[in-house]
């Protein structure tokens, strides 16, 4: 199920709930995955699905780099192909809670899908929205170190301008501000697909850190 919150002039879109199937289906890896709206403009989008034919750049495009959503280890919170795999491995427990105080709206995540990789992770997800910013709280609850990559897509209409310390665009003569910027070395162009079989170029944030017990990951958008 998928829901829409509205915040001010922010609208989230995002799974309400993930119940897990060992079902083959069509869906997409996106439990941790929201969209972003600012006056009813779109921001942060899913890349939509273009084509299943396996030789096409768009075929994998259910999978989390495709998503406004993260790795760990290289690994997302279920396997990229759970078909391969024993029921006991697929499996993940999540819950999604939703509430408004001190005029913030919080969303909190949890899922121990990640707790293959380290039983101790217990992953959380925090999206802190007010007024004029966005903070996404990635947490694990294991003191061992692991790498995250965290992966931002933004709508094709979205101009994004880059700095040594941050990006920058406008909507509807308002100035935003992401950060912090990709340190890595791939490019930072991904695909979008609004109907079957058609691509256009968007801008994707690729950043990549080391999480920890001690060490959350902090991403922010905010109006300047």
């Amino acid at each position: 199920m998928w829901e829409k919150t509205n915040f001010n002039k922010w609208s989230l879109i995002m799974r309400s709930s993930d119940k897990f199937s060992y079902l083959p289906n069509h869906e997409h890896h996106d439990l941790l995955h929201f969209v972003l709206f600012y006056n009813e403009l779109p921001v942060l989008v899913d890349s939509g699905r273009a084509s299943y034919n396996p030789i096409d750049i768009h075929a994998k495009s259910y999978l989390p780099e495709y998503h406004n959503s993260i790795r760990i280890d290289g690994l997302g919170y279920i396997p990229d192909s759970k078909h391969l795999y024993p029921n006991n491995y697929n499996y993940q427990d999540s819950n999604i809670i939703t509430k408004v105080e001190n005029k913030t709206l919080e969303i909190l995540i949890r899922t121990q899908g990640f707790n293959r990789i380290d039983n101790k992770i217990n992953f959380t997800r925090r999206i802190l929205v007010n007024q004029n910013k966005i903070e996404i709280i990635d947490s694990s609850q294991s003191l061992k170190s692991h790498v995250i990559d965290n992966y931002f897509h933004f709508h094709p209409q979205v101009k994004i301008k880059k700095d040594k310390n941050n990006y920058s665009f406008k909507i509807n003569n308002k100035y935003f501000i992401f950060s912090p910027v990709n340190k890595n070395k791939d490019k930072d162009i991904s695909y979008f697909s609004n109907e079957y079989g058609h691509i256009e170029e968007k801008f994707v944030i690729h950043n990549t850190h080391t999480i920890s017990k001690d060490n959350e990951i902090r991403h922010n958008l905010e109006i300047s």
